[in-house]
């Protein structure tokens, strides 16, 4: 009885083995099947891979590295610069290791490479620390991908654009040129002109071409080339109106309130005439008695897309029977023709001077 006992537990045991030895062969099999696929990838990509020790020492690279730098690990190792710092021009991968390492996560980062032929490469490098069950640091694996091809591109765009910055301002140079031109020929024909009347209409035509030269002036000084800072150019719009009126501070105050808001120049040049013409109006009407007074501008965004631009003053205001949509005037037309370019609302309050607002959106986004 006691031998078939022992016979029983015996089989019991081999079988519990057999069947242990079984699934380690399973998931060894897996592994290693794993691991040739892993080795696989590693050897034949076109990426460069290393492999550096927990010192940070390059200890393995594929055929990969060796074609992108013309470098073998032998080569690496006799030059005694294998270090991971040593092997890349990117002075944030010893900066942000510690803490790849802290929160293990993956580092990307750019650098230049000069291979053994002495070409100069450009290449994204991913950093991934490897860490042991204990949380400690036992290798780091940095992959390679060469973007020389897209940095030479990069930079073929970015040459690309300065050279149409350059001729976007030259152009805008040449116009306000031009402008200035025909505003010292109007200036001329003045001294020539004995009617009182088109000698006006001649200082409110320079004072309209003045308008639009101020903004190609902003547009070639500028930055960008796309847009201009509308406050700054309300502001220089108006002291030089003020300043051709001979209207002293102390008489009319000049009241701006802008946001920070940048403009097109389809967008620029309709709200700049109107301005100059809305101004002017004020500066020859709203003050003729001798009174004392303000003019107001306001710009501001209504929402995202849409802005208003309010511009008025606190002079004598218009006559009670006064329509301004039957109004021969100009530069009345000339607002009214300004606003629908924009495809502005226009509304004018004469509760207290004269005020316009204009909601408008601007053209190009």
């Amino acid at each position: 009885l006691g031998y078939n006992f022992r016979t029983r537990t015996l089989r019991r045991r081999s079988e519990m083995l057999r069947q242990t030895v079984n699934s380690r062969t399973k998931e060894l099999q897996e592994k290693n099947l794993e691991l040739a696929k892993l080795s696989l990838v590693a050897s034949e990509t076109d990426n460069a891979v290393m492999i550096f020790n927990s010192k940070q020492e390059l200890e393995w690279v594929n055929t990969g590295f060796v074609k992108l730098t013309g470098y073998s690990l032998a080569e690496i190792r006799k030059s005694k610069r294998y270090h991971l710092d040593e092997l890349t021009s990117n002075a944030l991968v010893a900066e942000n290791l510690d803490e790849c390492i802290a929160e293990k996560r993956s580092f990307i980062y750019e650098s230049e490479l000069l291979n053994k032929e002495g070409r100069q490469l450009w290449t994204s490098s991913t950093l991934t620390p490897i860490l042991n069950e204990n949380g400690v640091l036992s290798n780091i694996v940095v992959i390679d991908t060469d973007i020389t091809l897209r940095k030479q591109m990069e930079e073929q765009i970015r040459a690309s654009l300065e050279e149409r910055g350059v001729l976007l301002r030259e152009i805008h140079h040449r116009v306000k040129n031009n402008l200035q031109i025909i505003i010292s020929l109007f200036n001329l024909q003045t001294h020539y002109v004995q009617d009182v009347n088109a000698s006006k209409a001649l200082r409110e035509g320079q004072n309209r071409i003045k308008s639009m030269a101020l903004i190609h002036e902003r547009f070639y000084q500028s930055d960008g080339l796309s847009k201009i800072d509308f406050d700054d150019y309300i502001r220089r719009l108006t002291d030089n109106l003020l300043q051709t009126s001979g209207i002293t501070s102390d008489r009319v105050v000049l009241n701006i309130i802008s946001e920070k808001i940048s403009l097109d120049i389809d967008t620029a040049v309709p709200c700049g005439l109107i301005i100059n013409e809305v101004v002017s109006n004020s500066v020859k009407h709203a003050f003729n008695d001798g009174r004392k007074g303000e003019i107001r501008i306001r710009f501001s965004y209504l929402n995202e897309s849409e802005y208003r631009l309010e511009i008025g003053d606190n002079g004598v205001g218009l006559p009670a029977d006064y329509k301004l949509e039957n109004s021969d005037s100009l530069g009345i037309q000339l607002i009214h023709a300004l606003s629908d370019q924009i495809d502005g609302k226009l509304s004018v309050d004469s509760t207290n001077g004269v005020k316009y607002t204009i909601d408008f959106k601007t053209i190009h986004k």
